[in-house]
């Protein structure tokens, strides 16, 4: 058969959409097309990856990479025209065709895109050079800094953290942390430049990270602190639902409670109030907790502890990291000692949210008492301190989290926060649990 009748078949298989086998009775046919209508092609088509194997079969890669250096060469000159009419399409098969090109064609088209002035190409030059940065450093670190200063991205940011020296991330650290964050910035130029560390420029989960990071062993004992001084607070967040101010807010970590300050409204209601949990007003306590409710009579169990409050892994790994066996098993057997099985049906499910509430009281209070050597409070002390904090504005209507006043710091936590502030320490809104 000949090739221009191939090539029509083809076709009418796409002009059948419908027909489920003609996927591989295309590939079957192209198989049978000579190796230049092969090449054409698969450009036609959009350089699918399913052709790559056919390609490697057939022995034509160099061809094909030869067969796009002219096509990229004119591309490029076209897009450079100020009269060029069709910009987009030239800059979308220049970035299909750098798979199968040679590097220095490869080169031609990563410079192209890094001085377009649509964000979208510069992105895509930067994810290519990251994932291969030993082949382009050389070629383009000049260029990199010169993009840097014109445009400002956080793309380009962070290929600079990551990739060029430590002296360079140093001079423009001010910059660069506005886009990446005071954590990486520290994380490059802490071990050459040791005194521009300031943990007031990071969150807790953040200090922690470069404490790790950085192999900072002599601040092992920050790090214990924030453990604790971390469960006591996020305590007081899960208690009080999330109703304080956003600025001293522990977003819980793990996908517990995640980003409760962005859900409207109208669907905190629904979570957090609903019917199976007897319309305690508490079911928030379930969701931080991932209960849900039984879908039978049958009994089910869940255990918490002080592993399942956010943070807690974080740091705990970081202690792993720095070598603190003696705090890790001093927090264990805290855990032990406040472990608790919670056994519940569908029958008795609306009393989930009052025995959890009841374990962050009992935790709490063990913390105080145990770890700081503070009287505990009272339970009527601690609904009056955490769940008495309202919301209501002059309407009575839940106002914006952001207008929200802050929960009453006990004194534990007081104390906390200043041996935290000694060292240089300030509280912000924490992120996530992931290590770096």
């Amino acid at each position: 058969m000949k090739t221009q009748e191939i090539l029509k078949h083809i076709t009418e298989l796409e002009n059948h959409p419908s027909y489920d086998g003609r996927y591989k009775i295309k590939y079957a046919l192209s198989s049978t097309l000579p190796d230049t209508a092969f090449m054409k092609f698969i450009e036609d088509e959009g350089f699918p990856e399913i052709y790559d194997k056919s390609l490697t079969r057939r022995g034509l890669n160099n061809r094909f990479s030869c067969r796009q250096r002219n096509a990229i060469e004119k591309e490029i000159k076209e897009l450079s025209s100020p009269q060029c009419k069709r910009k987009v399409a030239l800059k979308d098969n220049l970035k299909k065709r750098f798979k199968y090109a040679f590097p220095k064609d490869q080169e031609k088209v990563l410079r192209c895109m890094l001085y377009q002035p649509s964000i979208k190409e510069r992105q895509w030059a930067y994810s290519k050079m990251n994932a291969a940065w030993d082949k382009w450093c050389e070629l383009f670190t000049d260029d990199i800094t010169t993009i840097f200063g014109r445009y400002k991205d956080s793309e380009c940011a962070t290929l600079i953290v990551r990739h060029l020296p430590a002296s360079y991330v140093y001079e423009n650290r001010e910059i660069l942390a506005s886009k990446v964050g005071w954590q990486r910035v520290f994380a490059v130029i802490g071990k050459d430049y040791p005194e521009t560390i300031d943990f007031s420029k990071l969150n807790s989960n953040e200090v922690v990270r470069t404490i790790v990071k950085l192999g900072l062993t002599e601040h092992r004992g920050l790090v214990e602190n924030l453990l604790y001084s971390n469960i006591l607070r996020e305590i007081e967040y899960v208690i009080s639902a999330g109703k304080c101010a956003d600025s001293e807010r522990l977003t819980a970590s793990e996908g517990k409670f995640h980003n409760h300050h962005l859900v409207p409204i109208e669907e905190r209601n629904i979570i957090y109030s609903e019917n199976e949990w007897g319309n305690t007003g508490k079911a928030y306590l379930t969701y931080y907790f991932g209960i849900q409710q039984p879908s039978s009579h049958f009994s089910y169990g869940r255990t918490v502890s002080l592993r399942d409050i956010g943070g807690v892994s974080l740091i705990l790994w970081a202690m792993g990291r720095l070598g603190m066996a003696e705090e890790i098993v001093q927090f264990s057997k805290y855990d032990i000692d406040l472990e608790e099985h919670l056994a519940y049906s569908i029958r008795d499910c609306h009393t989930v949210p009052s025995k959890i509430e009841n374990w962050l009281f009992k935790a709490y209070n063990y913390i105080r008492t145990t770890r700081n050597g503070e009287q505990p409070l009272s339970d009527d002390e601690m609904v009056k301190r955490f769940v008495g904090q309202s919301l209501e504005n002059e309407d009575g209507q839940l106002s914006d989290i952001s207008q929200a006043k802050p929960i009453e710091v006990p004194a534990a936590v007081s104390e906390q926060v200043r041996l935290l502030e000694d060292i240089g320490f300030v509280a912000t809104k924490i992120d996530d649990d992931v290590p770096f």
